[in-house]
């Protein structure tokens, strides 16, 4: 992030800030006819609060049951 992205960027940055040191987030799904949400652990590659945008990426397998969960419902909660 350049000095003027910074800047404009206070919230990311706190996230960031907040973020780079834990390692494992909780992601959940609203399957769709489920009763409650559907939560696991996903694994943060890393946080650079020099470079961090806001987005956080994970990988999983394609045949993820999430996968399917998301396709049909994409609003997700991640906490950290």
């Amino acid at each position: 992030m350049n000095t003027a992205t910074t800047s404009l960027m206070p919230d990311v940055l706190k996230l960031a800030e907040l973020i780079r040191d834990v390692r494992v987030a909780m992601l959940a799904t609203f399957p769709s006819g489920a009763k409650h949400p559907h939560a696991r652990p996903m694994y943060t590659q890393g946080v650079d609060p020099n470079t961090f945008d806001g987005t956080i990426w994970f990988m999983t397998s394609q045949d993820a049951e999430m996968v399917r969960e998301i396709e049909q419902n994409p609003s997700v909660l991640l906490t950290y």
